[in-house]
């Protein structure tokens, strides 16, 4: 015990400088944690949606970076006019990356649907000459973790999906 004044204390003044450390750290941690859920990293957000193109501007899949195992996902596929052949778009995607994902509905549907060399090839007619492709994949996700995938167009460049899901 250590005297202060007329009051015997027993304190342990380095244990207390500790402890207060440990809680600012605590504090802090727990901030980037609620910034970060904020942003997007558990759910909806600015950091959970994005963008890819393959080279050449040719495709461009949007997508929820993360997402948790069987809940709904989206991926909106996008080419412009210029790139169908023969009025209508051959659009890939690799076998590895679906054989991850129950895919739930395609909007709008496509008027052929066939297994390639590693890739379900799926053709969609043009409606008009000037129309461009929008089609929406409606999946959830059957595993936890990472899972990368290629979407292109047929005997084009990918655009590579890299997508988190949580349990």
């Amino acid at each position: 015990m250590e005297r202060v004044g007329e009051l015997e204390i027993d304190q342990d003044l380095a244990f207390q400088e500790r402890e207060w450390r440990t809680q600012r750290v605590g504090w802090v941690v727990l901030v980037m944690v609620m910034l970060v859920a904020l942003g997007g990293l558990f759910g909806n957000g600015p950091l959970s949606w994005t963008t890819v193109t393959a080279p050449g501007g040719a495709l461009q899949v949007s997508y929820e970076r993360f997402g948790r195992r069987g809940g709904p996902q989206e991926l909106t596929v996008r080419a412009p006019a210029r790139s169908a052949e023969r009025g209508s778009w051959h659009v890939e995607v690799s076998r590895d990356y679906l054989a991850s994902l129950e895919v739930t509905s395609i909007t709008p549907q496509p008027d052929a649907a066939e297994a390639v060399q590693g890739a379900v090839r799926y053709r969609f007619a043009q409606a008009a000459p000037d129309a461009d492709l929008e089609v929406v994949l409606a999946v959830t996700p059957r595993a936890v973790g990472s899972r990368r995938g290629d979407v292109r167009l047929a005997g084009g460049q990918p655009a590579t999906v890299t997508q988190f899901f949580f349990p």
